[in-house]
C-alpha cells in the first residue's frame, strides 16, 4: 500500500495559474486582431473603398500578428499541460495524504484519462471532481454535492475546444471566399471567447483546491477525546 505524505503545491499552483492569465491576455489581444480583421474583410463586401485599402496596407502586419499570437500561446498550452499534470498528480497524493478513502481513481489514472480519447471527455471531469470532493471534506468525499463551477468549466472548456476546431477546419478550405471567411472567423471569435472563460475559470479551481488543501493540512481535524470541554459551570 502507498504512503502518501502531502506536497504543498502552491509553487504550481502559482505558475499554473500565471500561465492561464497571461493565455487569456493574449487570447484577447487576438480576438481583438481578428475583430479588426474581420472589420476589414466586410468592408471588401460591402465595397468600402477606405476598409479595402486598410486591409491592403495591414495585412501583412495582421498575419505576422496573428501567427505570433497563436505560436506562443501553443506554447503556454504546452507548458500549462505539463504543470497541470503535475499539480493534478501532486493533489491527487494530497487527498489520501489527508485521510482520503475509497476513491476511485489513482493519482496517475487521474492524470492518465485525460490522454484516452473519448473517455476523457467524461473521465477527465470524473478526476478532477473527485479531487475537488476529497480536497474540500477529506473524511466525508463522497457526501459532498457536485461543484456547479467546475461543471460549468468542463462544458466551456469542451464547447471551446470544438468551436475552435470547427473554425480551424473551415478556414482551411475558404480559399478566396470572402463569406466563408468572415463565418469561419465569427466561429474562432465564439472559441477564443469561449477558451478565456474556461480559463477564468480553470484559474478559480486550480487556486481553490491548491487553499484549502493547505487549510486541511495546517488545520487537521481535531479528534473527539482531544476536545476541550466547555465549562458548565454557572458564572
Amino acid at each position: 500500500m502507498t504512503d502518501y505524505h502531502f506536497k504543498d503545491t502552491r509553487g504550481l499552483t502559482i505558475w499554473t495559474c500565471v500561465l492561464a492569465a497571461a493565455a487569456i491576455v493574449l487570447t484577447l489581444v487576438n480576438l481583438c486582431d481578428d475583430l479588426y480583421t474581420t472589420h476589414l474583410f466586410r468592408g471588401v463586401l460591402e465595397h468600402d473603398a477606405a476598409r479595402t485599402m486598410a486591409l491592403r496596407t495591414h495585412v501583412h502586419a495582421l498575419i505576422t500578428l496573428q501567427t505570433t499570437l497563436n505560436g506562443t500561446l501553443i506554447l503556454l498550452w504546452v507548458v500549462n499541460v505539463v504543470l497541470f499534470c503535475v499539480w493534478l498528480y501532486r493533489s491527487a497524493c494530497n487527498t489520501r495524504a489527508l485521510g482520503a478513502q475509497g476513491l476511485d481513481y489513482s493519482p496517475g489514472w487521474t492524470v492518465g484519462y485525460f490522454f484516452v480519447p473519448i473517455a476523457n471527455l467524461v473521465l477527465g471531469y470524473q478526476c478532477m471532481r473527485e479531487v475537488w470532493k476529497a480536497s474540500h471534506a477529506p473524511e466525508n468525499w463522497s457526501q459532498i454535492k457536485n461543484p456547479p463551477l467546475l461543471l460549468a468549466w468542463w462544458v466551456t472548456y469542451i464547447a471551446a475546444s470544438a468551436t475552435s476546431r470547427i473554425a480551424s477546419t473551415m478556414l482551411k478550405g475558404v480559399g478566396t471566399d470572402m463569406q466563408a471567411l468572415l463565418i469561419a472567423s465569427n466561429i474562432e471569435m465564439v472559441g477564443m471567447a469561449l477558451s478565456m472563460l474556461a480559463a477564468g475559470m480553470y484559474i478559480r479551481i486550480v487556486w481553490r483546491i491548491s487553499t484549502v488543501q493547505r487549510s486541511h493540512y495546517l488545520t487537521p481535524p481535531m479528534r473527539m477525546d482531544e476536545a476541550a470541554l466547555p465549562d458548565m459551570q454557572p458564572g
